[in-house]
């Protein structure tokens, strides 16, 4: 399917792996566009997703997501130092 600027739509799928910044007020972030043209210019079946969140994401959210196609994440300001400090006290 085409999009309005010519550029092919990426098909999602039950394989695709995913992962995406998260932060807050993240509509100027090019970075989904950047990971996504480099994963498509090098075939691979994944997508970069931007997860604009009013709050930090918890512990919960993490361990619901083991198992899953996730690859990872980016994360902003001000969530940064909170989601650190989930991934410290694991270990």
């Amino acid at each position: 399917m085409n999009t309005a600027a010519g550029r092919e739509e990426r098909r999602i799928g039950a394989k695709t792996r995913w992962g995406g910044l998260l932060g807050q007020g993240l509509g100027h972030t090019l970075s989904p566009l950047i990971h996504n043209t480099a994963a498509e210019l090098l075939g691979l079946d994944c997508v970069y997703l931007t997860l604009d969140m009013k709050s930090a994401p918890s512990r919960a959210f993490f361990d619901a997501l083991t198992g899953s196609n996730v690859y990872g994440f980016n994360v902003t300001l001000p969530f940064k130092e909170k989601v650190a400090a989930l991934f410290m006290s694991r270990a």
